[in-house]
């Protein structure tokens, strides 16, 4: 869990994270289903006097920023590998299969990179960048053999846009950070 833990010296909250057991006495969960790929469980989560160890280094910039990161990286080598199924079973051209495969693998290797790393950032901006140019030629390919599987990504697609924001941020600010 990520909670605040007073201010530092710019007035922005400091966070810490802290590990705590999902059996912990105090602790809630309510699962709910999201707009977009229901089939994967969310959950909001309350904690009353629940204890727990407060992990060390600073809950930003040691947890959170790193994971978002890695949850990136993770999301899209599994939105490549089911987009590459896709373009298989329709029969679709080989070009978007290989260059599917050839985002999987980068973001194989980013997955073993460093998650703080600007270069890092830019790498996975490249490869998120390619898979949004390959996905509107595989759906244009896709929507004239519409099934099931078409009206459930077009509900799906959404993933697309989480976070866009902020990652466009982080990718701006690696940029800046590689040209000093």
């Amino acid at each position: 869990m990520v909670a605040t833990e007073g201010e530092d010296a710019a007035g922005r909250p400091r966070l810490r994270v802290v590990r705590v057991r999902s059996d912990a006495p105090g602790l809630t969960l309510e699962m709910s289903a999201a707009a977009f790929v229901p089939e994967v469980a969310h959950a909001r989560v309350t904690l009353e006097a629940v204890a727990g160890d407060v992990l060390p280094g600073d809950g930003y910039a040691d947890y959170v920023k790193p994971f978002r990161t890695v949850e990136d990286i993770h999301v899209h080598a599994a939105l490549a590998g089911y987009l590459i199924s896709v373009a298989r079973q329709r029969g679709f051209a080989h070009g978007i299969a290989e260059r599917l495969a050839m985002v999987a693998a980068a973001l194989a290797a980013l997955g073993a990179a460093d998650p703080k790393s600007p270069a890092t950032h830019v790498a996975l901006g490249g490869a998120i960048a390619t898979t949004g140019a390959i996905v509107a030629e595989l759906e244009a390919a896709w929507a004239q053999v519409p099934d099931e599987e078409w009206t459930r990504w077009q509900r799906d697609r959404a993933i697309l846009q989480v976070a866009g924001k902020a990652r466009g941020e982080r990718l701006a600010r690696a940029w800046q950070a590689l040209a000093m």
